[in-house]
């Protein structure tokens, strides 16, 4: 995507234009599906990821008990994948990925 932005003495130039990604906290429910269309309507904004905690004995959805078969299908039809990570190495993993900066000194 590009878009038009203006220089001194009136010139207007095309530049890239990259959108903010952000990650989407996905329980699988209705309202998360309202939240992703909202977003997606959004242009300065592209949802990266959808981010979603399983429980681990039963390996369903912890809000809603979603199977994860069904919540990776959402993801794939939803054209975003989905992040599955333990608590304690999601910021890690969100600062490698870009979605995140660094806290500055």
């Amino acid at each position: 995507m590009e878009h038009w932005y203006g220089k001194a003495g009136g010139e207007m130039r095309l530049r890239p234009y990259f959108p903010k990604r952000v990650l989407l906290s996905w329980s699988s429910g209705k309202d998360s599906v309202w939240a992703l269309h909202l977003l997606r309507q959004q242009p300065e904004l592209e949802v990266a990821a959808l981010l979603t905690t399983f429980n681990s004995t039963a390996d369903r959805v912890a809000m809603h008990a979603v199977r994860r078969a069904l919540v990776e299908m959402q993801a794939e039809l939803a054209r975003r994948g989905v992040v599955v990570r333990a608590p304690s190495t999601i910021l890690r993993w969100l600062r490698r990925s870009g979605l995140t900066r660094k806290k500055r000194a």
